[in-house]
């Protein structure tokens, strides 16, 4: 049996206290991308398919749209804005129909003399009802770290360069997928 007792052995040299020493880490320091994770494959197919859905979201908001303004309608933006103040806004081109001070009710009276024939229709309730895909799982990749690659690709602080280099993908089709939010 293979000796256990640490105190016979010599003490390396060391000019380091024991509250000095470096904490061996079980990853290297210094690898620069993901691919040389072991999950790798997992997680840039994970990106990829919250990416997938993005893009598919929007084409489907996109179609909705589409069908809205071919039948007549108008998509507007805007609501209350400060106080009892509100504004109604074209949401394509950003300019101002209506504004007032008269809270919702002014807001609601406004639409309903504008708009008659209830044509328009406001961009979040759309939005809200149309975004609501979750990307399927991934083989190898458990439910909290496809939470924070979903938390990392939201996140304004994040370059669409990182998603690409872990996507394996174009960053210009990364900015395509995550840049659907637009007129």
């Amino acid at each position: 049996m293979p000796d256990t007792n640490m105190s016979n052995r010599p003490a390396a040299a060391s000019t380091l206290d024991d509250h000095e020493k470096p904490v061996e880490h079980r990853r290297q320091v210094g690898l620069s991308t993901a691919k040389e994770l072991p999950m790798s494959d997992a997680i840039r197919d994970h990106v990829r398919k919250i990416l997938r859905t993005y893009a598919a979201d929007d084409e489907a908001k996109t179609a909705a749209i589409r069908e809205i303004e071919a039948s007549g309608g108008k998509i507007i933006t805007g609501g209350q804005i400060f106080g009892d103040e509100w504004e109604i806004l074209d949401w394509r081109t950003g300019t101002r129909i209506a504004h007032g001070d008269g809270g919702m009710q002014g807001y609601d009276e406004t639409c309903a003399r504008l708009d008659p024939e209830d044509t328009w229709r406001h961009i979040d309730p759309l939005s809200e009802s149309l975004e609501s895909s979750e990307p399927p799982p991934t083989d190898g990749v458990p439910p909290s770290l496809a939470q924070a690659l979903q938390e990392w690709i939201d996140s304004t602080a994040t370059p669409d360069e990182e998603i690409a280099e872990v996507a394996d993908w174009d960053v210009a089709e990364v900015t395509r997928c995550l840049r659907a939010d637009h007129p």
